[in-house]
């Protein structure tokens, strides 16, 4: 009898590592790849039977996905950037119309190392931005039962004169004790490779492995006086509450399923702080020919919300790129459309719209052109 329960458990054993995958540096992106990613940020998802307990031999079902947006991901080698002066050791580059990321290629990890072009925090200002350590996005081998912690910070400081008149004006004291800002981000991640299974997108369904990550972001601000550098967040926060949308200790919940043939990551769901919802999912676009969807295109260089952060009245300067009418619409940060308008546009002609902001709430929020087939996103923060 107990040889007989010894040879059935290891037929079981046998079973479930047959049914794990390894994911290896070969699903790594390299120089030339482009990764197409689908955007759902109004997922129709049971919540409760996608966020399963630890195990094997999972099914999950996110065939009810939309891809309401399409966006591409080209990475070429970090020579044809711009600013790869300023990222010794990159192999690889992402840029767009706006910024250059810049990536650090093993066969163990892929790394950002940061990024080059306007700041992520609202502001509309211009700099190098490093990621100390790099910030590690993708590791190789991953198996069952990985659990890995990964931290990075970023220290970028900012002359006076470079700041808009808006956050000037709610410096915790008089600018003229100011010499200039200095912005902390730290981020510290928990990786755990807790289950594997089926995943089932609307067009394909794959082998995979979920890693769930629980990421903290803490976002500082301190300015420099005669007295040297002293952290003014809380007085900030505390002089205009609009802040707290940029600045404080921000927790990240996010799935991200993996399969072993695959370079884009197959599925990405990105819960609230509770974890009770899916706020939104990025997962692997469908083919070209299944699904008829529009392509998210990076801003162009004239296409910029001036100023930003906005006050009372929402300023889009844009040069369009086809003659016609097109719809702008405003989103807030879950993605709901607030406000809409149609606007008559003549190609290559500079243009110039206006929405009143002073009924919005102080926030982030996303300002959308359409068009038939094609979508251009600008961010923006509103603070009154």
């Amino acid at each position: 009898m107990r040889q007989l329960f010894n040879t059935l458990l290891f037929l079981a054993i046998a079973q479930l590592c047959k049914a794990q995958i390894t994911v290896t540096s070969s699903t790594f992106p390299v120089a030339g790849d482009t990764l197409r990613y689908a955007f759902d940020d109004r997922p129709a998802l049971d919540v409760q039977s996608l966020f399963s307990p630890p195990g094997g031999n999972q099914n999950w079902d996110l065939s009810k996905l939309v891809a309401r947006s399409v966006s591409l991901q080209v990475f070429g080698p970090a020579s044809a950037g711009k600013n790869a002066n300023s990222y010794p050791g990159a192999e690889l580059v992402v840029a767009d119309a706006i910024r250059e990321t810049y990536y650090n290629l093993s066969n163990t990890r892929l790394e950002n190392m940061g990024f080059a072009g306007v700041d992520p925090f609202g502001l509309s200002l211009n700099a190098r931005f490093k990621l100390l350590p790099a910030y590690v996005e993708r590791r190789s081998p991953m198996n069952f039962f990985d659990i890995n912690v990964a931290n990075s910070s970023v220290f970028q400081g900012f002359s006076l004169n470079e700041l808009p008149d808006v956050v000037k004006k709610n410096l915790p004291t008089s600018a003229t004790l100011i010499d200039s800002i200095r912005v902390r981000i730290a981020f510290t991640r928990n990786d755990v490779v807790d289950a594997f299974g089926t995943l089932k997108l609307p067009f394909a369904q794959y082998n995979v492995l979920r890693e769930k990550r629980t990421e903290y972001i803490s976002t500082r601000l301190d300015v420099k006086t005669f007295l040297g550098w002293l952290d003014a967040t809380d007085l900030i926060v505390n002089q205009n509450t609009a802040f707290a949308a940029v600045f404080g200790v921000d927790t990240l919940v996010s799935h991200h399923f993996y399969n072993n043939t695959t370079k884009e990551v197959i599925a990405q769901l990105n819960f609230n702080t509770a974890q009770n919802q899916i706020l939104s999912v990025r997962f692997k676009a469908p083919p070209r020919a299944t699904v008829p969807v529009r392509e998210v295109q990076p801003p162009t260089a004239q296409l910029q919300v001036i100023p930003n952060p906005v006050d009372e009245e929402i300023q889009l300067s844009f040069v369009p790129l086809i003659s016609g009418k097109l719809r702008i619409e405003l989103h807030d940060a879950l993605g709901r459309t607030l406000k809409t308008s149609q606007v008559e546009v003549a190609q290559q002609q500079k243009m110039s719209w206006q929405m009143p902001g002073h009924d919005l709430p102080n926030g982030r929020y996303t300002l959308v052109l359409c068009t038939a087939d094609r979508l251009e996103t600008v961010p923006l923060v509103v603070q009154h």
